[in-house]
């Protein structure tokens, strides 16, 4: 399987040759706004907490509260992968892939990457992708190591 990381278009490209077709526009107006909206939300949080620290407001509230915040879990992937063909043990099954990347940098390239890795499989029928890919009746092959 090889990822293409154009901004623009994504694809999935499988053994067959064939690249799963995108279920989502390539500009979603929609996303954005969400993705606006979540940066709105992450200020006002983060602004509130700096007035809280400079003006000592969080020394009235008991710590315990804290510990009652329920731990956040992770649903949400960069792409989203539905309906791929794996065989395990000479059987096969339809799962999905999360996909989620990490940029890092290249000092030899003196420039960020950014390194894909699936982080989830099996059914994510209640996951969310930044892209949505469809991969009806391809099989993914997953690659051999040279020793």
């Amino acid at each position: 399987m090889m990822m293409n990381s154009s901004h623009e278009h994504s694809a999935i490209i499988f053994k067959n040759g064939e690249a799963a077709q995108s279920l989502s526009n390539p500009v979603d107006t929609s996303m954005i706004l969400k993705k606006q909206e979540i940066r709105k939300m992450n200020f006002l949080a983060l602004l509130g907490s700096i007035y809280s620290i400079a003006n000592n407001l969080y020394q009235s509230k008991p710590i315990e509260e804290y510990f009652n915040i329920p731990e956040n879990e992770r649903y949400f992937v960069d792409l989203l992968v539905k309906n791929v063909i794996v065989q395990k043990d000479s059987v096969e099954y339809l799962v999905d892939l999360g996909i989620s990347y990490s940029e890092k940098f290249d000092s030899l390239r003196n420039r960020y990457i950014r390194q894909y890795s699936i982080s989830d499989i099996g059914d994510l029928s209640t996951y969310f992708g930044f892209d949505t890919l469809d991969a009806k009746n391809l099989k993914l092959e997953f690659g051999k190591v040279y020793e």
